[in-house]
């Protein structure tokens, strides 16, 4: 029987930016183990969340600053700030995630963002996830 796995995503920290590692190359760290891909699926959605509400704080640019569609994230982000926290950004500024964010509003930063924290992986009953493990990566 085929095992889900969740995977925290690895991430790459330039001078700017982070960039996410494809799952194809780097598997990160084993989060926990499923028997169905539901449940995987929504422990994953909590933990996506978990992961947004940490960054309370941290610069949002560096998720999205060398991203192809940066532009777009910007007006949606700058749309967002002030109709959500009544505050104005600006491009050529430095902002952060607000201090406290609610599990809505993780949600939509992974939407506008376009970013997820964890992958789900499917196992074989003879394979050990924890082989995959990738500890040398950025986690969040």
């Amino acid at each position: 029987m085929a095992k889900y796995v969740i995977h925290k995503v690895s991430f790459f920290f330039t001078d700017d930016s982070l960039i996410v590692l494809p799952q194809e190359e780097v598997t990160g760290s084993v989060l926990s183990t499923f028997n169905t891909i539901e449940e995987a699926k929504t422990e994953k959605a909590k933990q996506d969340i978990i992961s947004v509400q940490k960054l309370s704080g941290s610069d949002v640019k560096q998720f999205y600053i060398d991203s192809d569609n940066d532009k777009q994230i910007y007006a949606d982000l700058k749309e967002y700030y002030l109709s959500e926290f009544n505050i104005e950004i600006e491009e050529n500024e430095y902002f952060n995630f607000p201090e406290n964010i609610s599990e809505q509003q993780a949600e939509k930063f992974m939407e506008i963002l376009n970013l997820t924290f964890h992958y789900i992986m499917e196992y074989e009953d003879d394979e050990d996830p924890k082989d995959f493990d990738d500890y040398d990566q950025i986690h969040f």
